[in-house]
Parts: structure tokens; sequence; C-alpha cells
């Protein structure tokens, strides 16, 4: 299953949707066959660095 930010040797598709949750985390779920995990969702915090590109915020940044 391809993991997050994972540069896999060979294109998937699969369906899925983003959201912002109640506490300002950007979250996605995309909805993988189960030939390829299934279905996966994360949520992280993100800001945006000097050169205006969005970074994930990790636990003691």
């Amino acid at each position: 299953m391809p993991r997050p930010g994972s540069k896999a040797g060979s294109i998937h598709r699969a369906s899925g949707h983003w959201t912002v949750s109640d506490d300002g985390k950007y979250c996605l779920q995309v909805d993988w066959s189960d030939e390829y995990g299934g279905t996966v969702s994360w949520c992280f915090l993100l800001y945006k660095d000097a050169s205006g590109v969005l970074r994930r915020l990790r636990d003691g940044e």
C-alpha cells in the first residue's frame, strides 16, 4: 500500500477526499482497493514556510 509521500515505481488511482478538522488539521482519506491495503486516513497540522511551501508540522516543532 502506498504511504503518503511515497514514490512507488508504478501509478495507481484511488478516490478520496480531504477535509479540515475542527482543530485545524488537514485530513485526507484515500479509498484504495483491498489489493492495495484498503482505506487510508491521516491528519496533519500544516504551516507555510518562508518560501510559501506547505509543510507538515511535526511533534515538537
